[in-house]
């Protein structure tokens, strides 16, 4: 059948060759008739076999095969909206898609609040109604915020035959709740008693923990922390001063006598009798002070004669052994295996030798500060005892050629006392 009304006109002008020959070549097929004719879909429209949408009519008798499930369904809640989409269906003869969903359910309700309503409940086909349709996969669901319902789908084709619902169980979506909407609503709204019992009882504690630290609103101080620290730094002192006071007393936990001030009382008294012996003996020690000082002169002595004899020393040595090899004369030996007895390295004849450096003179004070005999005299010219428990807190010392120091404190303490009778004989203090 020819194309009517669809011819191209003739073109007088002149053109390219090329372009002539496409044209005629167009008007040729423009121009066939048969089963060779052009047909355009509006012809299909006016032969009845496609409708305007495209979609093409079923003969008469006809029946299009049952839509299959759709696949893919994904629900997004975003803050209003929830975004539903689909696998796009590929069947024939599609027509939509049905979206169906089940009532909706606030997510912000409390359990305990009346309206609450179990999400899980909804997730009901039965009780789902049919909510939009959509030729492709994809469609949007106006909820408002803090929203939730489930959702299901399925497929019609152009005979309006559906198909199954993609699934028997929902797939949930819930929208956000509007921030600036809960701020309103929950400003100077909650009080202690919507919050939980443990935080509830938290914010109890705190009207105790301002009785317990005396808190008022007026304090401007430091925080009880930097005071505590502070506090803590005493403690620690303080524990350090109990500690040497325990240790300077001798006190123990199991202790359970008298106390330190009726024990002093106690020892007072004996200080008192003490004080007045002291007194007897201080007169005792003075004599022997006089003999001490004498006693340090001769020490003096010695240790000036020490000084002479190691003035001029070459080298020092101070070891167990001899020593030996390349040694300067005069050098100085110190054996640290005897007392760090001294010797010196000379010539006496025979070549260099060492000479141990002891002095005489030493010994012989020494013995005769230890052979010291104290006596006492009253002021009528009788003796009367000097113990050596009196002389205990004397400390003298002789200093020998080795550098040394010899005590005789031993000695000093052990000073005898003599008693004479009046006819001048001695007796045992």
């Amino acid at each position: 059948m020819p194309n009517a009304g669809q011819s191209l006109p003739t073109i007088v002008s002149n053109i390219p060759r090329d372009v002539r020959m496409f044209l005629d070549r167009v008007r040729e097929l423009l121009s066939e008739s048969g089963d060779n004719a052009l047909v355009t879909e509006k012809s299909l429209v006016g032969y009845g076999l496609i409708t305007t949408q495209g979609k093409a009519v079923s003969q008469e008798g006809e029946v299009y095969a049952t839509p299959p499930a759709i696949t893919g369904l994904a629900a997004l809640g975003a803050f209003q909206n929830v975004i539903i989409s689909w696998d796009t269906p590929t069947y024939a003869n599609h027509a939509y898609t049905e979206v169906w969903a089940s009532p909706t359910f606030d997510t912000l309700l409390p359990v305990s609040d009346p309206a609450y309503v179990d999400p899980a409940t909804l997730n009901d086909l039965s009780l789902a109604t049919p909510i939009a349709t959509a030729p492709g996969g994809v469609t949007s669901d106006q909820l408002g915020g803090a929203k939730g319902r489930y959702y299901w789908v399925r497929g019609v084709n152009t005979q309006d035959t559906v198909g199954p619902f993609n699934a028997v169980s929902g797939v949930l979506a819930t929208t956000a709740p509007d921030v600036a909407f809960l701020l309103t609503t929950l400003t100077d709204s909650i009080t202690q008693g919507q919050l939980a019992t443990a935080l509830s009882e938290e914010i109890d504690l705190i009207t105790l923990l301002e009785t317990f630290t005396g808190y008022v609103d007026s304090y401007s101080g430091d925080n009880l922390v930097t005071r505590l620290s502070a506090v803590d730094a005493s403690v620690v002192n303080i524990n350090a001063s109990t500690a040497l006071l325990e240790t300077f007393t001798g006190y123990v936990d199991s202790y359970s006598g008298d106390n330190l001030v009726t024990r002093l009382s106690v020892v007072d008294a004996s200080v008192v009798n003490i004080n007045t012996s002291v007194s007897a003996i201080n007169s005792t020690v003075a004599t022997i002070d006089a003999e001490v000082a004498t006693l340090n002169t001769n020490v003096a002595n010695i240790q000036t004669a020490i000084a002479d004899i190691v003035s001029g020393s070459t080298a020092v040595f101070v070891q167990a052994s001899e020593p030996t090899g390349t040694i300067a004369e005069f050098s100085r030996w110190y054996d640290s295996d005897d007392n760090n007895k001294a010797y010196v390295y000379i010539d006496q004849g025979s070549g260099l030798v060492w000479v141990p450096l002891d002095d005489p003179r030493i010994s012989a004070n020494e013995a005769h500060v230890a052979s010291l005999n104290a006596e006492v005299f009253n002021i009528d010219g009788t003796s009367r005892l000097a113990t050596g428990t009196a002389l205990s807190a004397l400390d003298t010392t002789v200093i020998a050629l080795d550098d040394t120091v010899v005590s005789i404190q031993a000695d000093v303490v052990a000073l005898e006392g003599e008693v004479f009778n009046p006819d001048g004989s001695a007796r045992l203090a």
